[in-house]
């Protein structure tokens, strides 16, 4: 059920893949839903690897969606805050390597300013509730 919700409110099937990258509004939709937020918490919970899923990198389009989900919520008034397609696919191949590397043992960018958005970012979005009345997308924290 939390999946077809997901897929509905966020205009996207992750998988199977229809081999397509979402478009803006998808990403926004995505990133906005609950169900999809509580699908992409728990793939990073249940500590699902780096792999892809139908060519599409599982772990690091969640993280990439959750990120773009608190941003959403901190700046709620910026129109610039949901990125194209390609800027969506930059960020999300951009996790997936720093999730490889880290796996590997090997550098992986984590004195960057943008690798701290992301952990502080993704921290905050474990540590927010749904409110109880479910009316807007809206958290208590």
């Amino acid at each position: 059920m939390v999946f077809q919700t997901c897929v509905s409110e966020g205009r996207y099937k992750i998988f199977p893949s229809s081999g397509t990258h979402p478009t803006p509004k998808q990403i926004g939709a995505m990133s906005r839903s609950l169900a999809c937020r509580a699908i992409f918490t728990s793939i990073l919970l249940a500590g699902i690897p780096e792999c892809e899923l139908s060519n599409f990198p599982i772990r690091s389009a969640a993280e990439t969606l959750l990120k773009i989900g608190v941003d959403i919520d901190k700046y709620p008034g910026s129109d610039n805050i949901v990125p194209s397609t390609d800027r969506f696919i930059e960020m999300m191949h951009w996790r997936r390597d720093v999730n490889l590397a880290r796996a590997a043992g090997l550098p992986c960018d984590s004195e960057s300013k943008l690798y701290a958005e992301y952990a502080s970012n993704f921290l905050h979005s474990h540590y927010k509730r749904p409110r109880a009345d479910h009316q807007n997308a809206q958290y208590a924290g």
